[in-house]
């Protein structure tokens, strides 16, 4: 699982060390100052949802557009185990690009590159 850092409100993650998003921050001239603070927020990526469009999800959808009426479709065994088949493929195929946040760590500016972790807040 991959982990990216940012700070809050960044557009686009690129940095893959929290040391490296801090380093940049500090690097603009209009952060530079010693002993100024950034908080950097830690993402891991999303993993997908054993539940996320299970296999009823599907057939009321396919219902929905191709059924005669009120009552739902049964599923078989066989839709059952397709779908689990489809969905552990799918997983392994598909890359998540989402992260979510999971902590914030606070760095102080030391100046000549040099930075110091001073908070960890999960």
């Amino acid at each position: 699982m991959s982990k990216l850092y940012g700070i809050d409100g960044q557009e686009e993650l690129h940095h893959v060390s929290a040391e490296d998003c801090a380093r940049d921050y500090f690097n603009n001239d209009d952060n530079s100052v010693i002993g100024s603070m950034v908080t950097i927020t830690e993402y891991v990526q999303r993993t997908i949802d054993d539940n996320y469009h299970n296999i009823d999800d599907i057939v009321e959808c396919f219902d929905d557009e191709y059924g005669g009426g009120d009552d739902s479709s049964d599923i078989s065994d066989r839709m059952r185990e397709a779908h689990k088949d489809f969905m552990k493929v799918f997983k392994e195929e598909y890359h998540v690009w989402q992260h979510e946040p999971i902590r914030k760590l606070v760095f102080e500016n030391l100046g000549d590159g040099k930075i110091k972790l001073v908070g960890n807040q999960s």
